[in-house]
């Protein structure tokens, strides 16, 4: 029997203590979130996440739509999709800030995961790419400040 060659990727290769979900990423070599977590409200970082996409085939991908919804970590309700066209540096690498703003029903969720798709199209609105979902890989946590303290003055009384 000849020994058969077998081609690795970075994608391939996953640690047996770190189970990371397969998540189908026809047309985009990599995906890339800034955080896993994001928070709305004031006082919190980060407030946003950055999305970065690597189109396969450049040549091809114009554009880059992020869709991007809620669901509840304890229900499972999912909320609506809101549809995002994320900047190109016009060498196929695509981005975009995320803030829980663009998303619908931001308020409607408490301590959700974002589940997000990407779909790669030519100018002519031509599929050349499209991700699975990815879920439970992103949460958004409401800001709740750590209140800081404010020293007590405690006023001294001098006798004569």
């Amino acid at each position: 029997a000849t020994p058969t060659a077998s081609a690795t990727s970075a994608f391939d290769s996953v640690t047996p203590s770190t189970p990371t979900p397969i998540v189908k990423m026809e047309g985009f070599v990599s995906i890339k979130t800034s955080s896993n977590v994001f928070y709305r409200g004031n006082g919190c970082d980060p407030s946003s996440v950055k999305f970065t996409a690597i189109a396969s085939n450049s040549a091809k991908a114009d554009f880059v739509v992020l869709f991007v919804r809620f669901v509840s970590k304890s229900t499972g309700a999912k909320g609506d999709w809101a549809s995002i066209t994320m900047d190109s540096d016009g060498l196929g690498t695509f981005t975009h800030v995320l803030l829980p703003e663009e998303m619908k029903g931001v308020d409607s969720y408490i301590d959700p995961w974002v589940q997000f798709q990407l779909v790669a199209t030519t100018k002519a609105n031509k599929e050349v790419g499209r991700t699975g979902i990815f879920d439970k890989q992103l949460s958004l946590l409401a800001c709740v400040p750590t209140p800081t303290s404010t020293p007590t003055v405690t006023p001294t009384v001098l006798k004569p």
